[in-house]
């Protein structure tokens, strides 16, 4: 136990990004599960949605909404020890009569 100064515990933020598929009510894909970091600090440098959403459009999903990859917006860990910050990345099958891919 040779922590000084700072107790980083305390001041660890947390997020998570959430995968939901809209044609299911929001029901859950998949997850990054908790990220954590100090606030300021990159959270797009912990984790990157690029492989789940390679996956989950192979599986026929298109993104409806995604809150977490707004381009040229560096998402950063708040500084609310409170709250959790929540992205979430909606996708449906629906839809595919718009715009075949």
């Amino acid at each position: 136990m040779a922590e000084t100064s700072e107790n980083p515990e305390t001041e660890t933020q947390e997020a998570v990004i959430n995968f939901i598929d809209l044609d299911q009510n929001g029901k859950q894909l998949t997850s990054s599960g908790v990220l954590r970091g100090m606030p300021g600090e990159s959270i797009n440098d912990l984790y990157s949605s690029e492989i789940p959403l390679k996956v989950i459009k192979k599986a026929g999903y298109k993104v409806v909404f995604n809150n977490f990859d707004i381009p040229g917006v560096t998402q950063r860990f708040s500084n609310n020890k409170v709250m959790i910050q929540i992205f979430t990345i909606g996708l449906s099958k629906k839809d595919s009569t718009e715009g075949n891919n």
